[in-house]
């Protein structure tokens, strides 16, 4: 007997699903419209970032079809309460796997390059809530103004966000003189 065997190829079928590599994130506040950079590998045809808080849309005048960083925007639905959400970055040909972002309803600061500097450290104005990225081998600084018996919460979401970061918080006084440590 004759065999006969088709054999097809599809591209579609052939296409990998998009990988966030960090989510870069300012606004993300309910009621407010957030913007998020999604980097990672197989982003091209970004259609959305879903989260449970809120779906953001590319921001208009990007090249979707290059595998590039892409700007997310869209608002927070004002009913959400702050905490931590996952997010999948869904393109035409498939659907990330969960990450996971922070809505705060404190003011967002971004990790300035004054931040490297020991001497100067970036000034932060509290309340806040501070995003950005890390190097796991570089400390960062950061100073704010206190007075005398003033109190200070600080929390660190990393571990809980899935960064393999080992965060150590150092307090000092205007003299260097160590205040407080946590690490852990």
């Amino acid at each position: 007997g004759l065999v006969t065997a088709l054999v097809t190829s599809n591209s579609a079928a052939c296409a990998q699903d998009p990988v966030i590599e960090r989510l870069d994130a300012s606004n993300l506040m309910p009621g407010q419209t957030a913007s998020i950079v999604v980097n990672g590998k197989q982003l091209t045809g970004a259609l959305s970032l879903w989260t449970s808080a809120g779906v953001l849309h590319p921001k208009e005048g990007q090249d979707l079809t290059k595998d590039q960083p892409v700007t997310m925007e869209g608002v927070i639905a004002p009913e959400t309460i702050p905490g931590i959400y996952p997010a999948r970055f869904i393109t035409t040909h498939g659907c990330s796997e969960a990450t996971f972002v922070v809505v705060d309803d404190l003011p967002s600061v971004a990790v300035a390059a004054e931040s490297e500097d020991r001497k100067v450290g970036q000034l932060l104005t509290l309340p806040c809530c501070l995003n950005g990225q890390l190097n796991p081998v570089k400390s960062k600084f950061f100073r704010i103004a206190m007075v005398a018996g003033q109190t200070v919460s600080a929390e660190i979401f990393a571990r809980r966000l899935g960064s393999d970061m080992d965060p150590v918080l150092r307090v000092t006084g205007p003299d260097e003189h160590e205040i407080a440590y946590r690490d852990d």
